[in-house]
């Protein structure tokens, strides 16, 4: 799923008035449609509503979607300002629409500031403005914000939190409407996939309205769902052997770190690697070949004092969980990057290694995979501030080093060396547990060496590991979720998507 600027948006818009062959209000109509229908799932029925309506477009939205609603039997209020008075010509038609309901009680008509006579049980649908603005309100809708802001009512957004200026980087927060849920069109939105934004948007949810988007639009901005996982599996032949599926060598845990190991050892093996071997000092072995009889044991001691490291054995390698940042780490790090051709999946304590001793960064293989959280991405290259700030950076650093980075967290953005940036869908924040990253880079490695191209492997493991974990909430909750949680429903998550079957 694309995620698109504003000004291609209405572009988009534009093509499919022209495609369809209808008028831009029979397109807001049909975004009124399903805006209500999916309101009407959420909201019992017997609830007031309360409108909010801007002078543009998306306050014809919102009339639209109060005259839908009166049709539907629900109760609801609405309140149109237009302090210039002027509306926009699809504002004022389903204005009149409204008014042909003949009820002069059912809206309010305000060229001058008039708060709203807001209920206690009333849900309110903010309508006020959308895409279009690109500037900081003035005073009167900056109150009005405030007011609805500080009422404890739920706030439903259409398409946009008002105030929110898709364009404008500038953050003014006393003039936007704070959502609890934002209903928005077709694509989701680029801001609202910051944590920055997030008490504004509240729960993000796209409506489908039977967009296509025309052949000289694009963008490097992508939402990953199940429906974008299905078509990259491969299938396996009847005849396939474990030698078809890869050779990857993980190089985790420290002594007293080998939990690091067993869970991305077993998150690798559970996604369908044919070997798995596993370097880790020797303290670790009896725990790693009993916990996991599945993978071949490496004596990690060993392997620093031979002077023949084999590690052309491996398809590729991971390297980091637990791995400790002492000089034995560092020496093993460097041993492996200055012999790796492959790319690499970076990690954790490997990360934390490279960020005291930047040269390595210039060593590290094209198309390696680092998968810093927000602490270590501050370690590698500075604290940005904001998280938007912080996909700047790993653009530009992606981009020099012909690297992908994983930023971990909350709608992780997965960032190309050509400056694509894949957005996850899945994953909640019960994930947000020791040892849930381990679990992802043994997916990682795992389908790297079963062939996948290292961009795509990315993409489909970040979306399989926060897929396993919105299935393991089903049982369990966001609260105890551990890590081996995401492991044993990784199982699931793969034939999910691999089946394309988005429901557990």
């Amino acid at each position: 799923m694309e995620i698109f600027e504003p000004i291609n948006i209405k572009l988009i818009d534009q093509y499919n008035i022209k495609r369809l062959n209808i008028t831009s209000l029979m397109l807001m109509e049909r975004a009124a449609n399903a805006f209500v229908e999916e309101f009407l799932s959420r909201f019992p029925e017997n609830r007031r509503v309360l409108v909010l309506a801007g002078p543009g477009n998306n306050g014809g939205d919102a009339l639209a979607i109060a005259r839908l609603l009166i049709n539907k039997n629900l109760s609801v209020k609405t309140y149109l300002y237009c302090f210039d008075h002027r509306l926009s010509h699809d504002c004022e038609s389903n204005f009149n629409k409204l008014k042909e309901l003949n009820d002069r009680d059912l809206y309010v008509v305000s060229t001058q500031m008039v708060l709203p006579d807001i209920h206690e049980e009333d849900v309110v649908i903010d309508g006020l403005f959308g895409i279009g603005l690109n500037r900081k309100l003035g005073n009167e809708y900056s109150e009005l914000i405030n007011f609805v802001n500080n009422k404890i009512n739920k706030v439903v957004s259409i398409d946009v939190p008002s105030g929110l200026n898709l364009a404008d980087e500038q953050n003014y927060d006393d003039s936007i409407v704070s959502a609890d849920y934002t209903f928005t069109f077709q694509y989701p939105k680029m801001k609202f996939l910051f944590a920055e934004y997030h008490s504004f948007v509240g729960e993000m949810v796209i409506i489908d309205i039977g967009l296509k988007v025309p052949e000289n639009i694009s963008t490097n901005n992508c939402f990953i769902t199940i429906n974008d996982i299905y078509p990259l599996w491969k299938k396996r032949d009847k005849f396939a052997h474990k030698g078809c599926f890869g050779k990857g060598l993980l190089v985790a845990g420290n002594v007293g770190m080998a939990g690091a190991a067993l869970f991305a050892a077993k998150a690798a093996l559970n996604t369908g690697i044919g070997k798995l071997f596993v370097l880790t000092p020797c303290e670790n072995r009896t725990i790693v070949q009993i916990a996991v009889p599945e993978a071949i044991y490496l004596d990690r001691n060993v392997f620093l004092k031979s002077e023949d490291n084999c590690l052309s054995l491996y398809d590729y390698i991971a390297i980091g969980p637990g791995l400790g940042t002492g000089k034995d780490a560092l020496d093993l790090l460097k041993s492996i990057v200055v012999s790796t051709k492959n790319p690499m999946i970076i990690d954790a304590d490997a990360l934390n290694i490279i960020a005291e001793n930047k040269e390595l960064l210039q060593l590290i293989p094209p198309y390696s995979v680092l998968t810093p959280h927000r602490g270590e991405f501050n370690r590698l290259f500075g604290n940005p501030g904001s998280d938007s700030n912080a996909l700047k950076v790993a653009l530009d650093v992606a981009e020099r080093f012909k690297v992908i980075i994983v930023l971990k967290g909350a709608y992780t953005k997965i960032v190309m060396p050509d400056r694509t940036v894949c957005v996850n869908s899945s994953g909640n924040p019960g994930m947000a547990t020791a040892g849930s990253g381990d679990v992802l880079t043994g997916v990682i490695l795992s389908l790297i060496a079963q062939g996948y191209e290292p961009a795509i492997a990315t993409v489909m493991a970040v979306f399989l590991h926060g897929y396993a974990g919105d299935i393991a909430i089903n049982d369990y909750n966001k609260i105890s979720l551990i890590a081996s949680d995401i492991i044993m429903c990784l199982p699931k998550a793969v034939f999910l998507s691999y089946n394309n079957v988005d429901r557990f």
